[in-house]
């Protein structure tokens, strides 16, 4: 992994909240004065995330570290028909963050795949150093699922998701994906507020009025204190 950040890392800021405030919140984006307006259709969105038996990812997340990473394969919509979908490594350093994506082709439905077919098809799209990191971490963890939608500014500088209707799937010690034993449903709504690095002193401005406060969230780590425990 590269320690360096890229120049076209940016910062998000998550909130928070229960569904009840949907309404409130959609208002709030409608009436901000930096004019939003959705960018794509809404949709589900998949994510199985990996990590190493001891699950160094989670724990270097939830502590903080100043440089983690979280590697996760993502597909949209039909929670079946995983194919065409991206290989995702999501770098943080500070504040700040930057993704590299890698296209997976070939992949049967979800039904059936198992883990050896995934992470066959994973390891021939990435590149050498980024092998190295997926042969550590490899393991399944969990499958989460939520659904999206995508908002930008007139001025194309910020975007703002709004997440709901999160399902979460264990994946530990299973021979291929669960998709039938859900283990959290829960009632939460996420807002991320995501710009580039060089708009971080046009952010307040932004959030006047923004009707919850600013909090650390994890869907990953949240994710996998249900299905643990910890």
């Amino acid at each position: 992994m590269s320690f360096k950040i890229p120049e076209n890392s940016r910062i998000e800021l998550k909130f928070i909240t229960q569904d009840t405030y949907y309404h409130s919140i959609k208002n709030w984006i409608r009436l901000n004065n930096n004019c939003f307006m959705p960018i794509y259709k809404p949709r589900y969105i998949n994510n199985i995330y990996f990590d190493d038996n001891n699950l160094e990812t989670f724990s270097d997340n939830l502590f903080g570290n100043t440089f983690r990473a979280k590697f996760r394969y993502r597909w949209y919509d039909d929670l079946e028909k995983c194919n065409n979908g991206n290989f995702e490594i999501k770098f943080k350093r500070n504040i700040y963050g930057w993704k590299e994506k890698f296209k997976i082709s070939g992949l049967e439905d979800i039904n059936k795949l198992n883990w050896k077919k995934l992470a066959k098809r994973i390891k021939l799209s990435l590149t050498p150093n980024n092998k190295i990191y997926f042969n550590k971490y490899n393991t399944p963890s969990i499958l989460n699922r939520y659904y999206r939608e995508y908002y930008l500014s007139h001025d194309k500088n910020f975007r703002i998701t709004l997440d709901r209707k999160l399902n979460v799937y264990d994946q530990r010690a299973k021979p291929k994906p669960n998709i039938k034993s859900k283990v959290l449903n829960n009632n939460h709504l996420i807002i991320e507020v995501k710009f580039n690095r060089n708009m971080r002193y046009e952010i307040n401005d932004l959030l006047d009025y923004m009707p919850i406060r600013n909090s650390r969230n994890s869907k990953y780590i949240n994710s996998i204190r249900q299905v643990s425990g910890i």
